[in-house]
């Protein structure tokens, strides 16, 4: 994916709006504690650098108006907080201190309901971007740590997808149920960072899920 990102790609989101699909990673020349905002081109491969973003992001989700939100990993300067981003230059602002579960930070917004789902480890809960008012929805499962978080829109039962450290692909519920669809995900070797799921073209009816390995 070019210079700027062939270190590490953490997170990989597509903008509900332009269809543009957004990368947060890291620099085989910068500091692991900074993380850079980017645009891939699909066709070509080719990354486009936004941005630096100031701190060690872990994670980031964009909601339904294409407001990007973002949440530090437990290696940052400033661990487990969640900021929003401007997609102009990468620069973030601060909106919430967060601190529940382990290592494993990552976010992603529900159409549905309006909430930002944060994982922590094994950790679940909800925030809402409104009030700031957190909740759990799920912990001490048998997930391992969540390396990524997607969320399908037209599933009636929930529609939220977490993959973990292990390679293992699961559901969970609004109630929290966990439910395993896929042990050790494409059987590749590595390490799975971002989930997002996004409609494929249009000849194809269902629905496609991209990650960084």
């Amino acid at each position: 994916l070019g210079d700027v990102y062939k270190r590490q790609g953490l997170d990989v989101e597509v903008h509900p709006i332009s269809g543009l699909i957004y990368i947060v990673g890291s620099t085989s020349s910068e500091s692991t504690s900074d993380r850079f905002l980017g645009i891939v081109n699909l066709n070509t491969g080719i990354v486009t650098n936004v941005g630096s973003m100031g701190d060690a992001v872990a994670s980031f989700t964009f909601t339904s108006d294409g407001t990007l939100y973002a949440v530090t990993g437990d290696g940052a300067t400033d661990s487990e907080e969640l900021y929003t981003v401007n997609v102009t230059d990468g620069s973030m602002t601060f909106v919430l201190a967060l601190g529940n579960g382990d290592d494993g930070e990552g976010i992603v917004y529900n159409p549905n309901d309006g909430l930002l789902y944060h994982s922590s480890q094994d950790t679940i809960e909800t925030i809402d971007p409104v009030s700031l008012i957190i909740t759990a929805v799920t912990s001490g499962s048998d997930i391992a740590e969540i390396t990524g978080m997607g969320y399908n829109s037209s599933d009636p039962n929930g529609g939220l997808f977490v993959i973990d450290r292990s390679e293992d692909l699961y559901t969970v519920s609004p109630l929290g149920v966990v439910t395993l669809i896929l042990d050790d995900i494409l059987g590749e070797s590595g390490e799975y960072r971002g989930l997002t799921l996004a409609p494929p073209p249009a000849a194809i009816p269902s629905v496609s899920i991209y990650g960084l390995l």
